[in-house]
């Protein structure tokens, strides 16, 4: 499968994320681009960092533009990376992916526009972080 980039293009904004559960050594950080080339759609990534050294991280991303979820793994043990998105019921559906340390994949989805969506990265010992206000 062909690996994409994340997008950061100049519209991102760096947000507050929506939870960041993460032990002392550890933050998290987030971002929301609403002007990504979708109208309507809000792309946006979270962030789990040791520290302020982005290279011991793993980074989820969603791109509303093509409903992608692409992550990356640049820690040294198994990461989980989740996405969620409510339907017209109100019910909520997930895709849950795990890589290895080293390991980046993207997953093309097929949610329809306008779908509330929420992302979240996260490791068994050291917490989660999440943004949750983004949309397809």
């Amino acid at each position: 499968m062909l690996a994409l980039a994340p997008v950061n293009p100049a519209h991102a904004a760096v947000v507050k994320c929506s939870r960041t559960d993460v032990i002392s050594t550890w933050e998290g950080s987030c971002d929301r681009t609403p002007d990504d080339d979708d109208p309507g759609g809000v792309s946006g990534f979270a962030t789990l960092q040791y520290g302020k050294n982005p290279g011991y991280s793993a980074t989820v991303q969603f791109i509303a533009r093509d409903e992608i979820m692409w992550a990356t793994n640049h820690m040294s043990e198994k990461v989980y990376f989740e996405l969620q998105w409510w339907d017209d019921s109100g019910k909520i559906h997930r895709v849950l992916h795990s890589l290895e340390p080293g390991e980046n994949h993207s997953w093309n989805q097929n949610i329809r526009e306008g779908r509330k969506v929420a992302i979240f990265v996260s490791h068994l010992r050291i917490g989660t972080v999440a943004m949750v206000n983004l949309k397809a």
